[in-house]
């Protein structure tokens, strides 16, 4: 009998972006859902103030943020409780509580959990239930549309038959993002174009600043958003403590085991402390006599009761030579290492300390200089290097006792001169060869 009743609706999508549905009787309707969407778009006016909003038909609606900013940059508060009421807290800090709860009467409509009846409660919370079974059975017919994970919906219809409708390409969609820059409004419109709203403008139009400047005379001046002025004075927070120094109490009228006042301090409520020092002192006998034109360069030390030390820079025992010099300090008086080296044959030099230049003048031949002019008379110690009974350059048992002698010495430097003469043989022969010389500078 239901078969036999029952009509066959079908709702099958085209290729155009339109819908043809087929009724009971088998007549056809196109649905055409193409025109149904249309562009909407949002900018930042000109004018630095407004936002321009264009809707579907093209008109434009000005969103003026003036009043807006200004009523954002006052410090206000509403809070939502938990028993229905609300607080706002005013730019004063003032608080006042807003009971809602009397003014609204609400319903509710439910399923029930039988899932057969609707629950419908009115404002004085009388229960009417309505028993959806019969209207079920005469209304329904096995056709039902499921959403699909892919954006389409599938439509089965009361034959089993199944359809696919595939609405992604139906709905165009717009996003609005503050950039990463924390400065732009990205607005991605339907085809994906990216209009940025520089904000910067907008908010240095209609933001209102306020300053709070330290003065010299420890107040502060306070500029609200309309340029007022408000003088905000803290010099009666503070309490003062004074430290100063005593009047004429100089390092120089410091003297040893005295206490002196060196400072003064001055508490809150005008009580004043001195501050005593004790001092000690040191100081080293570096003034020659008669006796000694070298002075003693004796060191004294005064401690604070008065009590006096003293330490000896040179020991008085016979045959020392360390000696106090004009000036109180030590020194050592005889022969020093005022330069010494070590030469190669070719005359280039291996070591050296206190030389100015060492040069090879030709065979055998070297220049030594001082970086310091010795003036006062110097040693000159030589020592050559052992060429195993074979010198160069003749070689053989003729030349193997080669000899190293100085000459041409002043106070900036002297020669040196290394050869062989065959044991007295025959006349001595210039040979390269290396050395080491030592400059033993006398007091």
């Amino acid at each position: 009998l239901v078969q036999n009743l029952e009509t066959l609706t079908t709702i099958v999508e085209n290729t155009d972006g339109t819908f043809t549905y087929t009724d009971e009787d088998g007549g056809t309707t196109v649905i055409d859902v193409t025109n149904l969407e249309s562009l909407t778009s949002i900018a930042l006016n000109p004018d630095d103030t407004n936002i321009d909003y264009t809707d579907e038909d093209g008109v434009v609606t000005q969103l003026d943020l003036t009043a807006l900013v200004q009523n954002l940059e006052t410090l206000t508060t509403i809070v939502e409780n938990t028993d229905g009421t609300f607080t706002y807290t005013d730019e004063d800090g003032g608080t006042t509580v807003i009971d809602v709860t009397n003014l609204e009467t609400l319903t509710s409509i439910a399923l029930n959990a039988d899932d057969t009846n609707i629950d419908y409660t009115d404002e004085d919370g009388v229960v009417t239930q309505l028993d959806l079974t019969a209207l079920v059975q005469n209304l329904e017919t096995l056709t039902t549309l499921v959403e699909n994970t892919d954006g389409t919906f599938t439509y089965t219809d009361e034959d089993g038959g199944t359809t696919v409708i595939d609405v992604t390409n139906l709905e165009t969609l717009t996003s609005i993002a503050l950039n990463a820059d924390n400065t732009n409004i990205d607005y991605t419109d339907e085809d994906g174009v990216v209009t940025q709203l520089d904000l910067t403008a907008l908010v240095q139009n209609l933001e209102t600043l306020t300053t709070i400047v330290e003065n010299t005379d420890g107040t502060f001046t306070y500029t609200d958003e309309d340029g007022v002025d408000t003088i905000i004075d803290i010099s009666n927070l503070e309490t003062l403590t004074l430290l100063a120094q005593a009047a004429g109490n100089t390092d120089a009228e410091v003297t040893a085991g005295d206490a002196n006042t060196i400072a003064t301090y001055t508490d809150e409520d005008g009580s004043a402390f001195t501050i005593n020092e004790t001092v000690t002192t040191f100081s080293q006998n570096d003034t020659p006599t008669s006796s000694d034109p070298n002075a003693t360069g004796e060191i004294t030390y005064t401690n604070e009761a008065g009590t006096t030390t003293t330490a000896q820079v040179v020991s008085a025992d016979a045959n020392n030579s360390i000696q106090v010099g004009s000036d109180g300090g030590a020194y050592f008086v005889g022969p020093t290492i005022a330069a010494a080296g070590n030469v190669a044959g070719d005359g280039s030099t291996i070591a050296s300390f206190g030389t100015s230049s060492i040069t090879r003048l030709n065979t055998g031949d070297y220049r030594i200089n001082f970086t310091t002019p010795i003036t006062t008379g110097y040693v000159i110690q030589l020592t050559i290097l052992d060429c195993n009974g074979n010198c160069p350059p003749a070689g053989g048992s003729n030349y193997d006792d080669p000899g190293i002698s100085y000459y041409g010495n002043d106070a900036n430097g002297f020669n040196v001169n290394i050869g062989d003469s065959d044991n007295g043989a025959s006349p001595k022969v210039d040979i390269d060869l290396d050395f080491m010389f030592t400059i033993i500078k006398l007091p």
